[in-house]
């Protein structure tokens, strides 16, 4: 089955003060069912660290922590809220969604959506 995904980052302010959204574009087999959302930040280092509704964590292996598990729907997500970012340069801010991690990892409904200049 092709799916065609959609996810993008709507910054605002400057890298020591930087807000960003995550606006997903729900392929339309998706919408209406269960799923995932996951937002993930890789550091230039190779770090993972995902954000969660507790704020972003340390990936260390096991299942990919997931932002929220709802109805899947276009939808924007707080990635950042005035946070400084000028210690990560080269960090990638990446957004996705699935049914479930092998959904996600499988089908590629993940994107890059920022990346710290």
């Amino acid at each position: 089955m092709l799916y065609t995904f959609y996810a993008t980052g709507t910054p605002s302010g400057s890298n020591s003060s930087l807000s960003l959204l995550a606006n997903f574009n729900i392929a339309s087999a998706d919408v209406g069912r269960t799923g995932n959302y996951y937002i993930a930040a890789l550091l230039a280092t190779g770090e993972l660290f995902f954000l969660t509704p507790s704020g972003y964590i340390q990936y260390t292996g096991g299942p990919l922590p997931t932002y929220s598990t709802d109805t899947l729907s276009d939808r924007s997500i707080t990635v950042l809220s005035g946070v400084d970012v000028t210690p990560y340069p080269g960090a990638t801010i990446f957004a996705g969604y699935g049914l479930d991690e092998a959904d996600l990892i499988g089908n590629s409904k993940y994107n890059a959506i920022y990346t710290v200049q």
